[in-house]
């Protein structure tokens, strides 16, 4: 593979026709709109750690299976983002649902139905979304 400067992952976890996304704050890029969780992959580290670790620090959930379904690039910035469909995970909560663990970045967790998604999503969100 290619040395990218930026590597990223994002995890797509659907349940009940609902894609669960998070409204981006404090960011560089796309603050105040809607975003599938995403995180930067380590120096070192490969796609498939960094999404756990990533769903694990962002959601608290502890990834059981995940899926690459997606690769996008952008040779022009560098960057290499691959793509995860969660299947399965788990939490300590009682209700197995994910939670807010970076509330200075992001305002609040909302599943989203997939045929009514909110207005402001970021530009890869998406396309991504648009690829299911």
């Amino acid at each position: 593979m290619k040395n990218y400067k930026t590597r990223l992952v994002s995890g797509i976890l659907i349940e009940k026709g609902r894609v669960l996304l998070g409204f981006r704050i404090n960011t560089k890029a796309f603050a105040e709109f809607w975003s599938l969780p995403v995180g930067h992959v380590k120096s070192g580290e490969s796609d498939h750690v960094a999404i756990v670790r990533e769903m694990a620090e962002e959601l608290g959930i502890t990834v059981l299976r995940a899926t690459p379904v997606y690769q996008l690039t952008d040779e022009a910035e560098s960057i290499f983002h691959q793509v995860y469909k969660i299947d399965e995970w788990i939490t300590d909560a009682n209700n197995n649902q994910p939670e807010n663990r970076e509330p200075e970045l992001c305002r609040e967790l909302k599943w989203h139905d997939l045929k009514a998604l909110p207005n402001k999503i970021t530009p890869i969100t998406q396309c991504i979304l648009d690829k299911i």
